[in-house]
């Protein structure tokens, strides 16, 4: 709660005491306050530079294709799967299920597979985070400590996501089938 430009005199005049604590240790130290850089481990972070920000640009592409690619191949199995489900959905008809009821039925299935796939890959991920950080841990300069539990809005995101990919994947399946 304490505002930085209010922490600057209480930082010099620490700085001062630092060589009369130990002058040989401390004689060039001094501490100086400056927002952390968001991705570095460097003992000396002012900014993020050019080079971390297209590393994360390449980091969240890479992501992007990844879930582009299994989302396509989840709406290919989709559809051969609708093909072997003609049978079933031509039954349906028979006994007056409606072409809107069946559109409904394949779109919960495809969320369910939607969400199934978003809490698996958020565990995946909670636990592939914990591990990174374990592993970065002894060779950083610095301590550092990574939260990984989700909040709501990584939730949020989550259901969006499966949302648009239930939506997008989904519904050109169900409407064919219909």
């Amino acid at each position: 709660g304490v505002q930085a430009a209010s922490l600057g005199p209480a930082l010099e005049s620490v700085s001062r005491m630092l060589p009369a604590s130990a002058p040989a240790e401390n004689k060039d130290f001094g501490l100086q306050l400056a927002p952390l850089a968001r991705m570095t481990l460097s003992t000396k972070p002012l900014n993020d530079g050019p080079a971390v920000t297209s590393v994360s640009i390449a980091m969240l592409s890479m992501g992007a294709i990844v879930l582009l690619v299994a989302s396509f191949n989840l709406a290919n199995m989709l559809l051969a799967q609708s093909g072997a489900r003609r049978k079933e959905f031509a039954i349906r008809v028979a006994i007056g299920g409606g072409r809107g009821r069946l559109i409904r039925q394949l779109l919960t299935e495809g969320m369910l597979l939607a969400l199934l796939g978003g809490a698996g890959g958020l565990l995946l991920a909670g636990r592939a985070t914990r591990l990174l950080v374990s592993t970065l841990i002894p060779l950083a300069p610095v301590s550092f400590w990574i939260e990984s539990t989700p909040d709501w809005r990584m939730l949020t995101a989550l259901i969006a996501y499966c949302t648009i990919s239930t939506v997008v994947f989904a519904l050109a399946p169900a409407r064919r089938l219909a």
